[in-house]
């Protein structure tokens, strides 16, 4: 219990006695009166209606913290005052101790002062007529105490954020952009933050529900209140009545995918949340025609004798889509949704389109993009076991599937759900110095623990991971970087090392050649993690590391620039101590268990 103490009184008397005793010569002597443990319980309404139960004995004040019912006190005085106070929108008739009965204040009917009470070990507060006072509507939600009042307040700032812009009563603004307008407003109070209001039934209150990337609104109402979508993106309109405590605004979401194209069956997306800034995408292929022959092959560059014929031509499109909480898709409902026409990325995302398979020997698939102008060829890679042919991309026009002479890979994997494309299917190989691990399965086991690396006869101390696209360089022992074919992630693991290089094509960190250092420092209870490069990731990332076994939740934060933290979740460790966690670019990350 987190309890205020005021001892401006003590400190007074004390330094009079010091006074007094310098002047006559003798050594102060400070004689302290018994105390009296006491604990005050208020009953007859629920707790989260309290908002403060306040203690004041010989010159101290005690005061309870929102939402508790009881509040314990060490006094030296033989009487106190007590004061009870709900929160903001509630009212109660009156309160008695003992034979004492009070009526609540006429002004706000939620507050009573008790005054000369005997002090005890126990006194009870029984309050009678409670309930809401119609007058008033409270709007409270927090971001950081998953617990407050109860747990149904919580948005978990990982998910999405709210700010509120403007409370307007009949036809006048009386709170803008964090201050009132128009002078004094009674039934008006809003926090610096905004999480809590305290306004007139009535009154509409404009809000922005901002959701982070993969996540959109939960609904059109939340915890009974109903929102109304306004023209400016993520803002709503809701009217204040009663008690609104936002909880859960925003859940988690796939991207929406459409297709229409001849000889395209299906369509899946991945890393979209890399490529927006708030909300989702959507992405619809329709039928278009297919380029020349000679387009084609002048796009294939130095592998034009590769190419056999074309198969079809999709143009494909990404809208960036939010959410004004109706039922429906884009597709289906596309006025329910806000939206923003994406053609060229900051960051790459994934297609899989579902091609059937009509290859002969020899043979496979590929796909040509022709984009402001310019025909290209993508790094594509056809599995003849799923039927999909899946790339990376940062550009949104004509997509012409070929067929040209080469190897698709055949390799069967389990199926995703929602959004997650088919796995590109690397190359592996593995080196230590002079050594080498021959297969995946041969890596996990090092990574698990199960196996040791092979030994390192060069004394290089560098494991060097060889991937179809990514080239790594890790210390051996230290670090450990694979791209995992069960979902097409770069899966980084932490040990406690010092040094981490990426060395690719920019398809990682989009800086080509990037060194990283990486520092952990903690002990019970906290480490960090701080990579010197603040890049953006171009594919997805899991980090994985590892805290003391038999650790409970651990919440991961990452550090901005202006050593604010922004909390990206909570994981559980494995028993061992093991737990892993997506991240979209580099930086510090600070964990806390």
């Amino acid at each position: 219990m987190n309890n205020k103490i005021s001892k401006g009184t003590t400190a007074v008397f004390s330094a009079v006695v010091l006074c007094l005793c310098m002047v006559l010569g003798t050594s102060p002597v400070i004689v302290s009166a018994a105390n009296t443990d006491m604990t005050v319980t208020v009953s007859g309404c629920n707790a989260r209606m309290i908002g403060d139960i306040a203690v004041d004995a010989g010159g101290e004040t005690f005061h309870s913290n929102p939402g508790e019912a009881s509040i314990s006190a060490s006094v030296s005085s033989g009487t106190c005052n007590i004061d009870l106070s709900l929160e903001p929108g509630y009212k109660f008739t009156s309160a008695t101790i003992g034979s004492t009965t009070v009526n609540s204040d006429g002004a706000f009917y939620n507050h009573v002062r008790f005054e000369n009470i005997p002090v005890a070990s126990s006194i009870g507060i029984s309050v009678t007529g409670a309930g809401t006072d119609g007058n008033y509507a409270n709007i409270v939600w927090t971001d950081d105490d998953p617990g407050w009042m109860g747990g149904d307040c919580y948005v978990d700032p990982a998910t999405g954020t709210i700010q509120l812009l403007k409370i307007v009563r009949g036809s006048d603004t009386i709170w803008e952009d964090g201050h009132d307008v128009g002078g004094y407003h009674d039934y008006l109070d809003v926090s610096p933050d905004g999480h809590f209001v305290q306004c007139k039934s009535g009154d509409i209150l404009t809000y922005k529900f901002i959701p982070r990337p993969g996540y959109q609104i939960s609904g059109a109402s939340i915890n009974g209140h109903a929102l109304t979508a306004q023209s400016g993106q993520s803002v709503f309109e809701v009217t204040a009545n009663g008690q609104f405590h936002i909880n859960g605004a925003f859940t988690r979401t796939d991207a929406q995918t459409s297709v229409s194209a001849s000889g395209i069956t299906s369509m899946s997306v991945s890393g979209a949340e890399n490529a927006v800034t708030s909300g989702n995408v959507a992405v619809n292929a329709v039928t278009a025609a297919n380029p020349s022959d000679n387009d084609l092959q002048n796009g294939m560059g130095s592998d034009s004798a590769d190419f056999i014929s074309a198969v079809t031509t999709a143009d494909i499109s990404m809208t960036n889509i939010i959410s004004k909480g109706g039922s429906g898709t884009y597709f289906s409902a596309p006025s329910n949704y806000w939206t923003n026409a994406l053609t060229d990325l900051s960051s790459p995302v994934n297609l899989s389109l579902a091609v059937p398979n009509n290859l002969s020997g020899g043979e496979t698939y590929s796909i040509v993009r022709h984009h402001g102008g310019t025909y290209e060829e993508l790094d594509a890679v056809y599995n003849t076991s799923t039927g999909m042919l899946t790339f990376s991309t940062d550009g949104f026009s004509e997509y012409t599937v070929i067929k040209k002479a080469g190897t698709p890979v055949s390799t069967p994997v389990s199926s995703g759900s929602g959004s997650s494309s088919s796995p590109v299917e690397p190359e592996f190989g593995y080196t230590v110095g002079g050594g080498s691990i021959g297969s995946f399965e041969e890596l996990e086991k090092v990574l698990l623990g199960q196996s040791t690396l092979p030994e390192d006869t060069h004394g290089t101390g560098i494991l060097q991971v060889v991937l179809r696209r990514y080239e790594k360089i890790i210390p051996a022992g230290v670090f450990y970087a694979l791209d995992r074919s069960v979902d097409n992630s770069l899966h980084v693991f932490v040990g406690n090392g010092t040094a981490l290089r990426f060395s690719n094509d920019n398809s990682t960190s989009g800086q080509g050649e990037l060194d990283v250092t990486c520092n952990q420092t903690g002990g019970k209870g906290y480490k960090r993690i701080s990579f010197r490069s603040d890049a953006i990731l171009k594919v997805k990332c899991v980090l994985h590391t590892i805290v003391p076994a038999g650790t409970g939740n651990v919440t991961v934060y990452r550090v901005l620039p202006d050593g604010s933290r922004e909390k990206l979740c909570t994981v559980t460790p494995t028993p061992e101590g093991r737990l892993g966690f997506v991240i979209t670019r580099l930086g510090t990350y600070e964990l806390v268990y």
